[in-house]
């Protein structure tokens, strides 16, 4: 009924857990969505899923709460939202989430609490059940890569300049819907996983 987030050593060992228990958040809220290590960070993020969720971040050791960060005044922008996928960039003391309807990614400035949105539906995507469902960042190119799933049965794949919060390239691929996202650096290759 509370999802945890649970590390351990390879062999079993120094369990720990995290738990939304004793956290001000809904029931509806309790859940745990993905999250992404920043290579070398002490740190990193989840939040709780719902009409209000909270980003929480978590030391990587011990599982504890470092900070807890409420997002209710994005509600003036967002009609609903429900976060996706994060990705924190402590280097430029940034956070990017990604949420769904409406389908949006989310620049939030971690040291002044402000935050720039890019919402797709001003793109045009505006199907009933268009989602971004995931994504990845290049922090050598300084690029951000989603896959979003179409109200239409179909999926895409955006490039967007997080400096600007712009597409800078958009791949549809109609009749597919992409349900995994990865980097492979060394051979520069975008790889998408289809339903």
């Amino acid at each position: 009924p509370c999802p945890h987030l649970i590390a351990c050593d390879l062999d079993g060992k120094n369990l720990q857990a995290f738990s939304f228990v004793g956290r001000h958040v809904e029931p509806w809220e309790k859940t745990c969505r993905e999250f992404q290590l920043e290579p070398q960070s002490k740190d990193f993020y989840i939040s709780s899923w719902g009409p209000s969720y909270r980003i929480y971040r978590i030391d990587r050791l011990s599982l504890s709460v470092l900070e807890e960060t409420s997002f209710r005044y994005l509600k003036k922008e967002l009609k609903d939202y429900n976060l996706y996928d994060i990705v924190s960039d402590s280097k430029n003391n940034r956070l990017f989430f990604i949420t769904g309807q409406p389908p949006t990614i989310i620049k939030m400035n971690l040291i002044e609490k402000t935050a720039k949105v890019l919402n797709l539906t001003k793109m045009g995507i505006t199907e009933l059940g268009s989602l971004i469902h995931m994504m990845r960042y290049d922090r050598k190119l300084n690029r951000i890569y989603m896959i979003v799933i179409t109200g239409d049965k179909g999926g895409l794949l955006i490039e967007v300049d997080p400096e600007n919060m712009l597409p800078t390239r958009m791949l549809s691929m109609p009749g597919i819907v992409p349900l995994s996202l990865e980097l492979d650096f060394k051979n520069n290759e975008i790889l998408v996983g289809m339903g």
